[in-house]
């Protein structure tokens, strides 16, 4: 679990910082969505499903110049996540 939780936190980090794309951070958590398997994490491998779903919205709905200030909403509702659940 800490192990999904603290590569999530790099990928927003990446992110936020400008080291990573859209691309790169959609990429990256669906990774990261995948390696769950443990009965215990469901609601957190649900929500990062429903959390990609967001994403991929943004990217086919918000034109190209918006969508980071979009990416940056739905990332503060992830860290809102985290911080509640662990």
């Amino acid at each position: 679990m800490d192990e999904s939780i603290d590569r999530l936190r790099t990928i927003i980090d990446k992110y936020k910082s400008c080291i990573y794309s859209e691309s790169d951070f959609h990429i990256s958590l669906n990774s990261i969505e995948n390696s769950i398997t443990e009965y215990e994490l469901y609601e957190f491998k649900d929500y990062l499903i429903k959390t990609e779903a967001s994403l991929e919205h943004i990217n086919f709905m918000v034109e190209e110049k918006y969508r980071r200030s979009e990416y940056l909403k739905v990332i503060s509702q992830i860290e809102e996540f985290i911080k509640q659940h662990f």
